[in-house]
């Protein structure tokens, strides 16, 4: 069996209930680039923390790689790699719908 990278995001306000989750065979993942998770949009988010759970079957060697920023950039949380506190934070990118893109796309303001 090939090995796998499980993406989890959970709402820490609601009893961390599940927002998103995906296993990916690590072969089908790029081997440069970006990794896309798509879910529906959290509404409520303002204010809110979430956690994003990264867990790999592979052996360090032969996993995937993240990228880290040099020093910590989002103060409300920390990340965690093998359940210590790293004193970086991971890179990410996201989108947001607000204004006439959210009335547009979703149809309400």
């Amino acid at each position: 069996m090939d090995k796998v990278t499980e993406f989890t995001l959970f709402d820490t306000s609601n009893d961390d209930s599940i927002i998103y989750h995906k296993a990916y065979e690590n072969k089908d993942l790029p081997g440069m680039g970006w990794i896309i998770l798509e879910f529906e949009p959290e509404w409520n988010s303002s204010g809110k923390l979430y956690k994003l759970l990264i867990e790999s079957s592979a052996i360090a060697e032969r996993g995937i790689f993240l990228g880290y920023l040099l020093e910590k950039q989002y103060l409300e949380g920390d990340l965690l790699e093998n359940d210590f506190v790293v004193t970086q934070d991971l890179v990410f990118r996201y989108g947001c719908a607000t204004g006439i893109e959210k009335w547009r796309t979703y149809g309400f303001p």
